[in-house]
């Protein structure tokens, strides 16, 4: 049976002994440590599930107010809707872009696209009929989820 070989907090225990780690993964002893990885996939997805609804419940509560004061009239409905739409999906794209470790525009434009799936599937069920200017929204949420993950995509560059 080979030696029990495992990592904790920047040291590995290799035949009982504690050794310090050069670089992740390998030991001072020059032996391969298997790393346990940290899932982000599990959380970044449940936080956005919670976090787009809430979002957009209060960005909706609060074009409301708009409205009902008076500043904004009905006829601007299907704009504050999609604009609603498009801030939620530019942040959820930038949060998943920004926690993916590689193939982060896949990672943002997918959580935009869930967002649109999830907002005319909510629209169905809470009120019965489908979303009959679907293009909009949809086209809003594309294009925020595209910024949010290219923003996050970027680069970030350290000066002195």
């Amino acid at each position: 049976m080979p030696p029990q070989e495992f990592s904790c907090g920047g040291f590995c225990i290799w035949r009982g002994q504690a050794h310090r780690m050069r670089r992740k993964g390998e030991c001072l002893m020059g032996k391969k440590v298997k790393v346990k990885k940290s899932s982000k996939t599990k959380t970044t997805v449940l936080t956005l599930a919670v976090a787009a609804p809430l979002l957009t419940v209060t960005l909706a509560l609060l074009g409301a107010k708009v409205m009902l004061s008076g500043m904004v009239g009905q006829e601007r409905l299907t704009a504050l809707a999609c604009a609603i739409a498009a801030v939620v999906a530019l942040l959820a794209g930038f949060y998943a872009a920004r926690r993916a470790p590689q193939k982060k525009l896949l990672w943002g434009m997918t959580a935009a696209i869930a967002y649109a799936c999830a907002l005319l599937l909510g629209n169905l069920l809470f009120f019965g009929e489908g979303y009959h200017g679907v293009l909009p929204v949809v086209g809003c949420c594309m294009g925020g989820g595209l910024l949010g993950s290219l923003t996050a995509a970027a680069k970030r560059r350290k000066y002195a």
